[in-house]
């Protein structure tokens, strides 16, 4: 039985006691420990993708109100907002919160903007004035991001077909420079590539593949003979025929409207083109309409708006069905899913699927590492044991996971722990001591900063000070 080493009441305390590092690490373990008591969204970024995965009630209100009282508004915070949508977290009513992303806007450069613009995109809201901002913010994720506003603008002018033949131009230009460009857009769009961008041996294989994704029968394809790159081509064009008003859809056919050919593709473009072609045809037999269902078996835990509507559709009930998802279609929407059942009274044990679905896997997606992170505080005995381990992924997961479980067990078991010598763990060992806010913990602390002559530490070295109230 694990031992707290604190409660709400010194997380209040502190999460009110003014800007900060402190009052960050506060307000974010209230979002775990209780959510009923958090109010205030935290400022330092490396917080605010277990807050959107904890999803405290009051996350949206509290996100609203930063956005509002931040400005310049910082990178970070923009970035939360467009992380709005792929963490389920979308209100059903969407007026506040565009007024908010559209008030935030510098229209100056800044690279707030091109995710603001992002945001507004992703919620139906963005116009030619966003496009403008996104435009002027110039970032490395500028070239697929700004892409995914055009065309959604576009889409709300009436000007799709124009705008994706822009768009893919661009795409076949930079090409050799950036081959993949097409696959970081259409991820962003809601296209679930991570099923379906495999290697297919035939044409009919990926088709097959698209069409199933969906719950729908392949459908037959006039194809005229000639090379399997001119076949290619022949059938994403085909099977986006009627498939109109999606902006995702509208660039792959644009894309292979054009004679250039990619090898490096392959065919998965075409299972992709199937699975769009199945998906917008809905009726009541295939469970189109259920959001739920939608996301665990039609591979639409991409599209913001279902993947909400489906968190706030989740239940205890739910449990078994999401620990049989999530053990064996891991991937994020399912995660989220699980962990909002678990939040929700879920058997405990799809928390331990949930850390199974990280693995230690220091290349996780940063989505899959917040969702294990809130997992692993309902199951908090599991940390020292992973500490311990002679499996070197599973003391990697300990170290992520044990910065958000303060317990007597955790803390002795970090302490016991020997300092990595990998400097990304290192700084991970780090950051969990600190987040004890423990003085056992001030020798270790001490110890580490005398050997950080580079200041890599500085962040949780700093963190402890302020919670510790005395000098590491």
């Amino acid at each position: 039985m694990a031992t707290w080493l604190h409660d709400a009441e010194i997380y209040a305390s502190i999460a009110d006691s003014g800007p900060g590092g402190a009052a960050d690490w506060a307000t974010s373990r209230l979002a775990i420990y209780a959510p009923e008591r958090f109010q205030r969204f935290p400022d330092d970024e490396r917080c605010h993708d277990v807050v959107l995965a904890a999803a405290p009630p009051a996350v949206l209100p509290a996100y609203i109100e930063a956005l509002r009282n931040t400005r310049p508004c910082t990178p970070g915070l923009a970035n939360a907002g467009a992380a709005l949508g792929i963490y389920g977290l979308l209100p059903s009513e969407t007026g506040a919160l565009g007024e908010a992303f559209r008030g935030a806007l510098g229209n100056n450069g800044q690279t707030a903007d091109i995710w603001l613009s992002y945001a507004l995109s992703m919620i139906n809201e963005a116009d030619p004035t966003a496009l403008s901002a996104a435009a002027a913010a110039v970032t490395p994720e500028t070239d697929w991001v700004l892409p995914i506003v055009l065309l959604r603008v576009a889409a709300k002018l009436g000007a799709l077909d124009e705008a994706a033949k822009e768009v893919a131009a661009e795409i076949h230009a930079q090409s050799s420079k950036d081959p993949h460009r097409l696959f970081a857009i259409l991820v962003a769009m809601g296209v679930p590539l991570g099923p379906l961008a495999q290697s297919y041996r035939e044409l009919e294989q990926a088709i097959h593949a698209g069409s199933h994704l969906a719950h729908r029968a392949p459908p037959s394809l006039t194809l005229n003979p000639g090379s399997i790159r001119r076949r290619q081509h022949q059938a994403v064009r085909q099977l986006l025929e009627g498939v109109t008003a999606d902006p995702a859809a509208a660039l792959l056919r644009a894309v292979f409207d054009s004679k250039e050919s990619h090898a490096e593709w392959g065919l998965w473009p075409v299972a992709i083109a199937a699975w769009m072609r199945a998906s917008a045809q809905k009726d009541d037999h295939h469970h189109h309409g259920d959001p739920l269902h939608d996301v665990l078996h039609h591979g639409s835990g991409g599209i913001p708006p279902l993947l909400a509507e489906a968190r706030r559709d989740v239940q205890a009930e739910h449990a078994s069905m999401l620990r049989e998802a999530v053990e064996h279609h891991p991937d994020v929407s399912t995660g989220l899913l699980a962990l909002t059942c678990l939040r929700r009274g879920g058997d405990a044990g799809i928390a331990e699927a949930l850390l199974r679905m990280h693995g230690g896997n220091g290349n996780a997606d940063i989505r899959t590492a917040a969702i294990a992170c809130v997992a692993a505080t309902h199951t908090p005995d599991t940390i020292p044991k992973y500490l311990a381990s002679s499996d070197a992924s599973l003391r990697t997961l300990g170290l992520v996971c044990a910065e958000w479980v303060p317990t007597t067990e955790v803390l002795e078991a970090l302490l016991h722990t020997p300092v990595p010598a990998d400097p990304t763990l290192k700084l991970q060992y780090t950051r969990a001591l600190a987040a004890m806010a423990e003085p056992a913990t001030l020798g270790h602390l001490q110890a580490l900063k005398a050997e950080d002559e580079k200041g890599t530490l500085s962040e949780p070295l700093g963190l402890a000070q302020e919670l510790l109230r005395v000098s590491v």
